[in-house]
């Protein structure tokens, strides 16, 4: 009986038919039950933590349409009971959820701390769609909004987390996660107050590779989601009403994007002519790995966590909301 399922799979396949669903379809006929998907479930935030520590959750975006996996680091310290500040940090193509614990930002934090530097959350939400961070031309990627909104949502419906506070919230992230990090606040400074974009590629339309131009679209599209467009359009404003994002850019000087993307030079080294060398740097040893981001993230968790104001009580038993949570809790 199962050999008779595998050979008319085989048949399915060489006639081009969808293989996935007509397996399926196979697995009901002789009796094969259906892969179990994982559960969705939040990470566990009541919790005090005596070390830096990072565990994972899940929930499901209506933007993206489906479930978002993400890691969330917390610094030796953390309290529940505390509106404490946090970052969200976006991880490079070819990422997951993981990168910010794989390539050491994990650490950085537990120094960060560990020399007298302010505690803060980071959330690392998966993207396996390379969209750049954005929603699409039509929207069909929906990133950007499930970061702005879903996950602003999600994260602030937890305790220990500050609520509906900008001054609380910052931004940061690494080659492609640089990129949507600058970008995202830009698109919304009314939700950031600091920024670090680690390594970023701001490529022009004649430089897009071929499986990157779905994210960013053409023409009008794309000066709608290029982050280049948005500064100089912010700029050349008048008045500007927009609220300040306290930024730094860093990339290394030997940087392959340096050469390979000449718009990527020149807009960080206007960057550097607006905002000043303090806050932009491309003369840095390092290349676009591992070995130049493990000390950026140092850099970046002092930073951000330099410019959080200090941490606030909220009063109120953090037990007394979510206990459910407390099972759900998965240690990496």
């Amino acid at each position: 009986m199962l050999l008779q399922g595998f050979l008319s799979l085989i048949l399915l396949l060489a006639s081009g038919a969808n293989p996935a669903a007509r397996a399926a379809e196979l697995d009901v006929a002789y009796g094969i039950p259906p892969l179990l998907a994982a559960p969705c479930l939040p990470a566990t935030f009541e919790k005090a933590r005596a070390f830096t520590e990072t565990v994972a959750g899940c929930f499901e975006s209506s933007s993206t349409r489906g479930p978002v996996h993400y890691e969330v680091t917390f610094p030796e310290g953390y309290d529940p009971a505390a509106d404490q500040p946090y970052a969200i940090f976006l991880h490079g193509r070819g990422g997951n959820e993981g990168q910010f614990r794989e390539f050491g930002g994990a650490v950085a934090l537990d120094e960060h701390v560990k020399k007298g530097g302010a505690g803060f959350v980071v959330i690392s939400p998966g993207e396996p769609k390379h969209s750049y961070w954005k929603d699409g031309p039509a929207g069909e990627f929906g990133t950007a909004k499930m970061v702005t909104e879903d996950l602003v949502r999600h994260i602030e419906s937890m305790p220990g987390i500050a609520r509906g506070d900008r001054a609380r919230r910052a931004i940061m992230g690494i080659s492609m996660g640089g990129h949507g990090s600058f970008y995202l606040a830009e698109k919304r400074p009314d939700l950031f107050s600091s920024l670090y974009a680690m390594s970023p590629v701001f490529r022009g339309a004649d430089e897009l590779l071929e499986e990157d131009a779905p994210a960013f679209g053409y023409a009008a599209k794309f000066n709608e989601q290029d982050p280049v467009g948005l500064y100089l359009d912010r700029q050349a404003r008048a008045q500007n009403p927009l609220p300040k994002v306290r930024s730094a850019v860093e990339i290394g000087k030997d940087d392959w994007f340096l050469q390979s993307s000449p718009r990527t030079l020149q807009f960080i080294e206007k960057l550097k002519a607006d905002m000043g060398a303090e806050s932009v740097n491309l003369s840095r040893p390092g290349g676009h790995d591992v070995e130049y981001w493990r000390g950026a993230f140092q850099r970046a968790a002092d930073f951000v966590g330099g410019n959080f104001p200090a941490e606030k009580k909220r009063g109120r038993d953090p037990a007394a909301k979510k206990k459910s949570c407390a099972d759900k809790y998965q240690a990496l």
